[in-house]
């Protein structure tokens, strides 16, 4: 079972990370405090689509839970 959400969310999410990973690529950044924010949002993203995999994981183990029962 695939969630068609979760996909298009971690689709964004890749390219918003290209994105930064191009900005911090380029030198972009004025000092240190500005790598550190830089760097903090690509690994907000890179947490948001680990927690899209846990959920779905999880939702996936439900639904297998759930099927397992209706044997009986």
């Amino acid at each position: 079972m695939i969630f068609q959400e979760a996909v298009e969310l971690k689709k964004m999410f890749a390219e918003e990370k290209a994105k930064v990973r191009e900005q911090l690529a380029l030198g972009s950044c004025e000092d240190y405090s500005d790598y550190k924010f830089i760097t903090g949002i690509y690994e907000g993203l890179t947490r948001a689509v680990q927690l899209i995999d846990n959920y779905e994981s999880h939702m996936i183990a439900l639904a297998a839970s759930d099927d397992d029962d209706d044997d009986f």
